[in-house]
């Protein structure tokens, strides 16, 4: 329910973007700093800006078979003006890649299939953006 009143506040509030972009940041659990690569433990910063639409979302797949984080949704997501961060703790191996949705409809709730999902969401009549895979080691 506090995830959905966020969304409701963000979609009334926020300003009109650009285009649909999403960036993945690995920060690694080590030293804390940003990482080039990715490892189990290591935490996936996402974030998700831009697009037409008043109904957003961000969802992480993992191997393009598992969804594994959601946002809203999950308790790693924040909402903000300008769009949505959604952190998640790596923890199993695996190639992770994030789909983001912005739309004027809501979109049907996900398969767990990456490819089936966007496809959906696009005739939907939304925007879809990929981010590029993160292999975790």
């Amino acid at each position: 329910a506090a995830a959905a009143a966020a969304l409701l506040v963000w979609k009334a509030t926020r300003p009109e973007l650009g285009p649909l972009s999403v960036r993945q940041e690995v920060v690694a659990a080590a030293s804390g700093h940003r990482a080039d690569s990715a490892s189990v433990g290591d935490t996936i910063r996402i974030s998700a800006t831009g697009g037409a639409g008043a109904v957003r979302e961000t969802r992480l797949y993992r191997n393009t078979s598992e969804l594994v984080a959601r946002c809203p949704g999950d308790a790693g997501c924040k909402i903000s003006s300008d769009g949505a961060e959604l952190t998640f703790t790596l923890t199993v191996r695996g190639s992770y890649r994030t789909l983001a949705i912005a739309g004027p409809e809501p979109v049907p709730e996900p398969t767990g299939a990456l490819d089936e999902d966007a496809r959906a969401a696009v005739a939907a009549g939304a925007s879809v953006e990929l981010s590029g895979p993160l292999e975790v080691e």
